[in-house]
């Protein structure tokens, strides 16, 4: 049975039920941090296509967190011999909590289209704004205290559970990580030796020369020492790239967020909620999932295992993620409301402003440099923009409107892009300008042809995502390998990957329809 402290909370979930969380669980998700979440759409703008897409990023964290719970308990249980602590099943479900922190509006829209137009050259994602926020969340609303409380061990956890969410650290950015992590501690020290010296002050000058000679040997020899401890950690981490655990616990890694495989409890709770709310029907059963899982020994090192018989569940599982993608999440329609949200996101930029630190303003664009900023930048942007008589949000006001009254961009066409040519919307309008300068008969504008490409596959591209799932059999439950080639099923697909283009146009008349797609097409196959 599983032993609940003090101060835990029951949360009726539409997915799991009524769920349990630890009380340093709930005091993470009563602060306004993670509130925020409760004002950012999971799906973005396919709200707009699939009426019952209202769900947010909050509960979807909640759901990680309970799952990642259920997978280490039963992983525990079962295998006593990991030696998995409760500060280790703490740690993997904080790390499942605050894994989407980092979303900005309308969730992937803000970071897959918003800040690339914005900062082209920067590569900034959600992840790397959820440990930032993560780290922010703790400072301002002193976490510290309440997860010594719980027996978190303070710097390493924290490093585990940032490293949970974006992977492994580089050894400058661990120890960078760690020096921001315990400067409320460093400073405290630095007091203390500020007080000592002072009072050594008032000793004689020989006696002064003497300690700073013992100073002097002490400091080489610690020097010495750190050299040679950095030398060590740099030959281990060659072997083993995180610092929050040993290689021994390897597989903790795997829960949140599975960078080997994909095959995490992130994925299994979004799938079954955007199923459950789009009304698509998920063939994925978590549940066989979380009985069937086992840690073993594998040729690289101890994984979560799958038994040999549910690589049909697992195909079913990256076959819903294919589906999810191409009639929800790359619907022609949802992409071409939250490029248009994009738009409108772009010109309203400058005008906005978003008090962060020390009293300094931040734009739609550069408030992921500040997370006070950020804190306050949800999807009420939306119905700011909208509802706002400030004139200078007009451009941007005009185009959310178009939104609200469904006179959308229309799709001028679609094509299976089969070949690896980089498709750029850039060159093709300035293909398109040189070709029609001469032409006063073209009345469409470069910038009102959009173009999209879309990439659906099983999670791993080109390749079958369960080549790097690891089974067990009956008979040998403590080892994983590959799947034996005589069970792998013939009624797999051909290829794991899609990529479909798409030409949208401002202009929604046919003829500007024509004329996009004409257009396209002669300078598609004059680069194919």
């Amino acid at each position: 049975m599983d032993i609940r402290p003090p101060g835990s909370k029951v949360f009726n979930d539409s997915i799991h039920g009524h769920i349990w969380l630890h009380p340093l669980l709930v005091r993470i998700i009563n602060t306004p941090q993670f509130n925020r979440l409760r004002n950012i759409k999971q799906l973005g703008g396919a709200y707009f296509v699939y009426p019952g897409a209202s769900h947010n990023r909050f509960e979807h964290s909640i759901g990680v967190a309970h799952l990642a719970g259920r997978l280490v308990r039963a992983l525990r249980k079962q295998q006593p011999e990991l030696h998995i602590s409760p500060r280790d099943e703490l740690c993997v479900q904080i790390a499942g909590l605050c894994h989407d922190l980092g979303h900005g509006p309308f969730s992937h829209m803000f970071d897959g289209t918003f800040i690339p137009k914005m900062h082209p050259d920067s590569k900034w994602k959600h992840e790397k704004a959820s440990v930032e926020m993560f780290k922010y969340m703790v400072k301002k609303n002193k976490l510290k205290e309440d997860m010594k409380k719980y027996n978190l061990k303070l710097p390493e956890d924290l490093v585990f559970i940032i490293e949970q969410i974006n992977g492994p650290l580089k050894p400058d950015e661990h120890q960078k990580l760690v020096d921001k992590l315990t400067e409320s501690q460093d400073q405290a020290a630095k007091s203390t030796e500020s007080q000592d010296q002072a009072a050594k002050s008032t000793e004689s000058q020989d006696q002064a020369a003497k300690s700073t000679e013992s100073q002097d040997q002490a400091a080489k020899s610690t020097e010495s020492q750190d050299q040679a401890a950095k030398s060590t950690e740099s030959q281990d981490q060659d072997a083993w790239p995180y610092y929050g655990r040993p290689e021994s616990k390897s597989f903790l890694y795997d829960i949140v967020a599975n960078k080997r495989n994909g095959i995490d409890v992130d994925k299994m709770d979004y799938f079954a909620r955007d199923c459950h709310h789009l009304g698509i029907r998920n063939n994925f059963d978590f549940e066989r999932f979380l009985m069937f899982a086992r840690v073993c020994d594998t040729v690289e090192r101890k994984q979560i295992c799958a038994r040999d018989k549910e690589a049909h569940n697992l195909y079913e599982m990256f076959h819903t993620r294919y589906r999810l993608h191409r009639q929800a999440y790359q619907h022609r329609v949802v992409k071409i409301i939250e490029t248009m949200i994009a738009e409108a996101f772009e010109k309203a930029d400058k005008h906005i402003q978003i008090s962060g630190s020390a009293g300094q303003m931040f734009t739609l664009s550069t408030a992921i440099d500040d997370m006070e900023a950020y804190t306050k930048l949800t999807d009420h942007v939306f119905d700011m923009i909208l509802d706002s008589t400030d004139e200078k949000l007009d451009e941007a006001q005009k185009i959310l409107k178009k939104i609200v009254d469904r006179k959308l961009y229309k799709c001028a066409d679609e094509i299976r892009h089969l070949t690896d040519k980089e498709i750029k919307e850039e060159e093709f309008h300035k293909w398109y300008k040189k070709i029609t300068s001469s032409n006063s008969d073209v009345s469409v504008q470069a910038e009102d042809i959009i173009i999209k490409v879309m990439k659906m596959d099983y999670g791993q591209e080109k390749k079958n995502p369960i080549d790097k799932m690891r089974f067990y059999s009956k008979d040998k439950p403590d080892f994983g390998k590959p799947l034996d080639k005589d069970k792998v099923f013939e009624l797999l697909p051909k290829t794991f990957s899609l990529k479909i283009i798409r030409v949208y146009c401002k202009n929604t008349d046919n003829d500007s329809l024509g004329v996009a797609k004409e257009y396209f097409m002669e300078w598609y196959n004059t680069i194919n």
